[in-house]
């Protein structure tokens, strides 16, 4: 898999967690849904790119999201699903084996 392909996996992926886990809009399920959070998609795709990332980090976003962002009450308990989930993918600049 080149680089990019596993790139893309890996943003579909998160796309994927964020809307079982955490979907503060509830949308999962819905036409469309693929494409959302896309801004949040991209800053946990950078915040993964820290080896030293931690649940605990990806959490605190998310909540700041729901909270600043989205004008929500933040769900801790979804945030923490979502980022336990989010940091167990592997890391965005790990060499990638082509197949």
């Amino acid at each position: 898999m080149t680089s990019e392909a596993a790139r893309n996996a890996l943003t579909r992926a998160i796309r994927r967690i964020l809307l079982e886990h955490w979907d503060p809009h509830g949308l999962a399920g819905t036409p469309g849904a693929g494409d959302a959070y896309g801004e949040e998609v991209r800053e946990i795709l950078a915040l993964l790119s820290d080896p030293a990332i931690t649940a605990g980090r990806i959490a605190h976003y998310l909540e700041w999201v729901e909270r600043n962002a989205l004008h929500l009450q933040p769900r801790p308990g979804a945030a923490k699903a979502a980022a336990a989930r989010l940091v167990a993918l592997p890391h965005p600049d790990a060499d990638v084996a082509e197949d």
